[in-house]
């Protein structure tokens, strides 16, 4: 055969395998940005309408200085709804790109349409599964708890008691596929941080609570991509990693979940948890978290953020006389190790004339410390 026949015939079995992925669906004219910001922006627009074709065009100006590479991670991390993506990326001597994307949802996002519609045709027998049990886990959750955040902390809590964090290396395998699914989180009680945000999403969503998501990265690179939620709570945008709460402790007396990023704006963020691309951020998230919205509030039932051990001692114990059996504090700007906040405690409890006995864990974080506190039965 000549070499223009292989050649042609190349181009045609090149074109029929990219066919499933890139068809003629998308629009004929492609809009046109002049930065990756609005890019992102519109491809969220794009996934709020569902749409699973998209094409657009980032001029000269856009990511001059980008890779080809980084810009398809930039837009890839912005579609965290999607279970699969494919996105070409084509650029010119100019350095503008044209764009043509491919998204097939993820497996929370179609249950919760297929709940919504009543068409559960699109779902899998496993799936139909699921959604049915996530219906009833949040009815039973809207009928236990009545305002926003205490629902919210009862399914970071479901999530993380049934959940067991795992993940595979390879991100070709069968294993990896089936780990990131809600099934395999809610049927065989594993998942990694794809399961956890989708549970987070799936159960919330049900709920009424306005969940999203975003990914990015580990703080050190090489670690590998991350995924976690958003919520919004009083019109504002705070971020939710459920993975980074679930501590999966083998001593079922010590602490299981802890809640450094539960309803955190940027200010907030671990240094030694996750990192992002800005692109893939909406810029709506708040930069500072709200003290009333984050875990450590002081509420009844939630823990407390101080700056003393004398505040934290008394904190605990009044969290224990509300009938509460553990107690979380975050200590702001210090060290104190659990010999220190014990005695701080059994001083504050002989002054009180209470009687109690306790258990005392620590974390380090950052330049703060999170302290435990499990009272045990008199």
């Amino acid at each position: 055969m000549r070499r223009t026949a292989w050649r042609a015939l190349v181009l045609l079995l090149t074109l029929t395998l990219l066919a499933p992925l890139f068809c003629a669906g998308a629009p004929a004219e492609a809009p046109s940005f002049n930065n990756i910001y609005d890019a992102c922006d519109y491809l969220r627009a794009c996934m709020d309408a569902r749409e699973t074709e998209i094409a657009l065009f980032l001029d000269e100006d856009a990511c001059a200085r980008w890779e080809t590479d980084e810009v398809r991670e930039a837009l890839e991390d912005t579609m965290a709804m999607a279970g699969l993506i494919g996105v070409q990326v084509d650029r010119h001597e100019d350095r503008s790109a044209d764009v043509r994307i491919s998204i097939e949802y993820c497996d929370a996002v179609r249950m919760v349409d297929a709940y919504r519609s009543g068409d559960l045709s699109g779902l899998s027998t496993e799936e139909q599964q699921c959604l049915a049990m996530a219906v009833e886990a949040a009815t039973q959750l809207r009928a236990t708890y009545s305002d926003a955040l205490s629902l919210e902390k009862a399914i970071y809590d479901l999530i993380c008691r049934n959940v067991t964090y795992r993940n595979y290396p390879d991100t070709t395998s069968a294993e990896f596929s089936r780990v990131v699914t809600v099934p395999s989180a809610m049927l065989e009680g594993v998942g990694n941080c794809q399961a956890y945000a989708r549970m987070f999403y799936l159960l919330g969503t049900l709920c009424g609570l306005k969940v999203g998501f975003l990914s990015g990265w580990y703080a050190d690179h090489d670690e590998g991509q991350h995924i976690w939620n958003t919520i919004e709570l009083n019109g504002r945008l705070y971020m939710v990693d459920v993975t980074d709460g679930d501590f999966d402790n083998a001593d079922e007396s010590a602490p299981q979940v802890q809640y450094r990023s539960f309803n955190i704006g940027w200010d907030r963020v671990p240094a030694d948890s996750w990192n992002w691309w800005p692109p893939a951020c909406d810029e709506r998230i708040c930069n500072d978290t709200d003290p009333d919205l984050w875990y450590y509030n002081g509420r009844p039932g939630f823990g407390g953020c101080l700056t003393s051990l004398d505040a934290a001692a008394e904190a605990a114990l009044a969290q224990a006389a509300a009938g509460y059996a553990q107690w979380q504090c975050i200590l702001l700007g210090q060290y104190a190790d659990p010999d220190a906040f014990n005695a701080v405690l059994q001083s504050a409890a002989q002054r009180q004339g209470v009687y109690a006995t306790w258990t005392v864990w620590h974390w380090q974080t950052d330049e703060d410390t999170i302290l435990f506190v499990h009272f045990l039965p008199v």
